[in-house]
């Protein structure tokens, strides 16, 4: 099962979403695999130590290395592809110069078998990079803040994922409310709305806003490491169980 995690907007828990729903995953024993896709690598950074002569995304795509080679054991069950900066050169005219060479459908296709759940972290933008991960993912998990803003860029998304190819017969696209924040009027009167508006496509799970999960990317920890016992982890695991429930 691939879930790409997506939204053109920046700031609303992709990464965070990506790192801590995998480490849930490991927990109820799932052999798991995160893709960092987004050229800013901030859930390698928050895995491991990155330095030069780590491959990377950028090398499995245009250097021929084998996804073996770049896919980094974290923990036991706990695997990573990471990246780096040099993927922000990646354009759509590239796309197609290097179509023979690039494909992360082709290069990863032999090894989706060997774990349960591969997640694919992606940049804030409807991007290239946004747009392959999307094309390959088995389902569309879709963070969304009870802002303004995220409100207005929600129905655009739903329907550009909705359009988009899909290999699989057992696709799902699912949003869910990202760093709520409690005792706000305004957060609670949006996400009123975001729920009448997208009913069927909401899910229950909702993700507060937590400090812990603000504070364990800085110790290269998930918050089911972290802080196994808070609020947050209890809500992480109540998305995990809920999208077990409708793949």
């Amino acid at each position: 099962m691939i879930i790409t995690v997506a939204n053109p907007k920046g700031g609303v828990g992709k990464t965070t979403t990506c790192l801590n729903l995998g480490a849930i995953s490991v927990y109820h024993g799932k052999r798991t695999c995160l893709i960092d896709y987004d050229p800013k690598a901030n859930l390698t950074e928050a895995l491991i130590e990155t330095t030069a002569s780590i491959p990377t995304i950028t090398d499995l795509l245009f250097y021929y290395t084998s996804f073996i080679e770049i896919c980094l054991p974290v923990q036991d069950n706990f695997f990573l592809v990471p990246a780096r900066q040099e993927l922000t050169g990646f354009t759509r005219p590239q796309q197609e110069v290097l179509r023979q060479t690039y494909s992360l459908k082709e290069k990863l296709s032999p090894y989706v078998k060997d774990f349960d759940l591969i997640l694919i972290d992606t940049p804030p933008a409807l991007s290239s990079l946004t747009i392959e991960a999307i094309s390959i993912a088995d389902g569309i998990l879709i963070p969304t803040q009870a802002t303004y803003f995220c409100l207005k860029i929600l129905p655009d998304f739903l329907q550009f994922c909705t359009k988009r190819p899909f290999d699989s017969k057992s696709k799902f696209i699912k949003a869910f409310i990202t760093m709520s924040h409690r005792h706000s009027s305004v957060s609670e009167e949006i996400q009123r709305i975001i729920r009448e508006k997208f009913d069927t496509t909401l899910l229950s799970a909702t993700i507060h806003h937590h400090i812990q999960l603000e504070e364990s990317p800085a110790s290269a920890q998930s918050i089911v490491t972290y802080d196994p016992n808070s609020m947050a982890t209890q809500e992480y695991e109540a998305l995990y169980l809920e999208l077990q429930s409708i793949r």
